[in-house]
C-alpha cells in the first residue's frame, strides 16, 4: 500500500474521530397507546418527536415504566426509543422500587420475558411475570441468558411495573425456568372451528317426504369463523359467522375459561344463535303455482350452551398463542312456533349491470313443522390468542 493511502486512510479515521456525533438520552415527555405511537422531548425548549409501531410485548400495561430516548447531539430530530432502557415514571407515581431477583425465561426477536417472587400482605409468595426489550449489545457483553438470574425492581403496589437489570447478577430464586408459569391467554383471539350439526328432522322429513321431497340429512358439516377478546380474569365474548350451502348461522355469545394446569382449560359459553336455512319451494296443498326464483326459508333464534376441552400447544408466553379446542353444544329454539317463509324473488338489475334476485316474503307456510328444535353439534377448532398482559 502507498504512503499516500495509509495518509488518506489515517486522515478520515481522525476527522471521523472529530465530527463523531454523541447519543444523548432524554425521558420521554408524552406517550399515546394507539396503533402507531408518537412521543415527545424536548431539547433546548424545543419539541421534538419519536414516530413508532408500539412493540406491546414489551410496553409495561401499567403505564408507570417510561422509556429512555435516544437524540443526536448534532441533529435532535433524529431519534429512537430505547425500549432495553425502561425507567420507573416518578410523574405517575410516588410508589419506591423494591428490589428482588428475577430469573430469565428465554429471550426471543429481542425480548425477554422474566419470572419473580413477591411477597404480598398476607405474607405469601405469588409469582410475576415481566416483559423487556434486550439489545444484543446486552445480551453479549452480560452473557445474558435462560436460567441466569438478574436484579429486578418493581412496585410494591404495582408488583406488574417492574424491570429487570441484566447487568447485575442475582441469587438464584428457585423459578423452574424449564418449565415456567404460562400467562393466561388475553387479549383478541381468531379461530375457525369445523362443526358436525346434528339436526333431528324427524317431523320435517316426513312432511317433506309426503310431498315428494328428498328428506334432511341428519348431520352437516359446518364452518364457523370466530373473532372475540380474552380478559386475563377468564371471561370472554365473541361474535362467530358461519354455516353451509343453504344454511347461515350468527352467534353472540359471552364464556369464561378456567385453568386445569399449565396448559389444559375447561371453557363454557352460552351464545345466542341464529340460524337460516333455506330451500327450493315445492308444491303442496296451500301452494300450486310457484315462481321460478321462489323459496322456503326458516329463520329462528337459538339459546346456545357451548363446552370446550382446550389446549394450550405453545409452552411460552410470547405475544400471541395457540390453542385447540374440542367442544360440543346444544341450540335450543326460542320459538318452536315459528313458520316458515314462501319468498318469491325479483330479479333486480344495477349500474353496473350486475343482476341478482331480491326476496320478498309473499306468505307463512302452514302446517310446515320447524326446521328442528333442538340441534346438537361437535367440534374442533384451532384459536390463535394474543397476549396483550404477562
Amino acid at each position: 500500500m502507498k504512503t499516500k493511502h495509509i495518509i488518506l486512510i489515517l486522515f478520515l479515521i481522525c476527522t471521523h474521530s472529530f465530527f463523531a456525533q454523541k447519543i444523548i438520552f432524554t425521558k420521554e415527555r408524552y406517550f399515546s397507546y394507539i396503533h402507531r405511537r408518537t412521543t415527545n422531548y424536548y431539547v433546548d425548549g424545543k419539541e421534538y418527536h419519536v414516530y413508532g409501531r408500539i412493540p406491546r410485548i414489551v410496553i409495561n400495561p401499567t403505564g408507570l415504566v417510561g422509556y429512555y430516548i435516544g437524540y443526536d447531539s448534532a441533529a435532535p430530530q433524529k431519534s429512537a426509543m430505547y425500549y432495553n432502557m425502561p425507567y420507573f415514571d416518578d410523574r405517575q407515581t410516588k410508589q419506591q422500587p423494591v428490589t428482588c431477583s428475577g430469573k430469565l425465561i428465554y429471550i426471543h426477536k429481542n425480548m425477554c420475558e422474566y419470572q419473580f417472587y413477591i411477597l404480598t400482605d398476607n405474607g405469601k409468595k405469588k409469582l410475576m411475570i415481566g416483559h423487556q426489550a434486550i439489545s444484543n449489545d446486552e445480551i453479549k457483553n452480560n452473557n445474558v441468558h435462560p436460567g441466569a438470574c438478574y436484579k429486578v425492581a418493581y412496585l410494591p403496589q404495582t408488583p406488574d411495573a417492574s424491570i429487570i437489570y441484566v447487568n447485575e447478577p442475582a441469587s438464584d430464586n428457585q423459578v423452574n425456568w424449564q418449565n415456567p408459569a404460562l400467562s393466561k391467554p388475553n387479549g383478541l383471539f381468531a379461530e375457525a372451528e369445523p362443526e358436525v350439526l346434528f339436526t333431528q328432522p324427524k317431523a320435517l322429513n316426513q312432511y317433506l317426504i309426503k310431498y315428494g321431497q328428498k328428506p334432511i340429512n341428519s348431520a352437516w358439516p359446518l364452518l364457523v369463523v370466530r373473532m372475540g377478546n380474552q380478559f386475563k380474569s377468564g371471561f370472554l365474548w365473541n361474535v362467530a359467522l358461519g354455516g353451509a350451502p343453504y344454511v347461515s348461522i350468527v352467534k353472540l355469545g359471552v364464556g369464561y375459561a378456567a385453568p386445569l394446569n399449565q396448559r389444559l382449560y375447561f371453557s363454557s359459553s352460552f351464545n345466542f344463535t341464529t340460524m337460516q336455512y333455506t330451500r327450493t319451494v315445492f308444491k303442496t296443498d296451500q301452494f300450486q303455482t310457484l315462481a321460478d326464483t321462489s323459496r322456503f326459508m326458516y329463520s329462528t333464534w337459538y339459546a346456545n350452551p357451548e363446552i370446550n376441552m382446550v389446549w394450550r400447544t405453545s409452552k411460552n408466553n410470547y405475544k400471541n398463542c395457540c390453542l385447540l379446542k374440542f367442544g360440543a353444544g346444544v341450540m335450543c329454539n326460542l320459538n318452536p312456533n315459528q313458520l316458515w317463509d314462501y319468498d318469491v324473488g325479483h330479479l333486480n338489475t344495477n349500474k353496473s349491470s350486475k343482476t341478482k334476485v331480491i326476496y320478498t316474503s309473499t306468505a307463512r307456510v302452514n302446517g310446515m313443522p320447524a326446521f328442528a328444535n333442538y340441534l346438537f353439534y361437535l367440534s374442533v377448532s384451532i384459536s390463535f390468542n394474543s397476549i396483550t398482559k404477562p
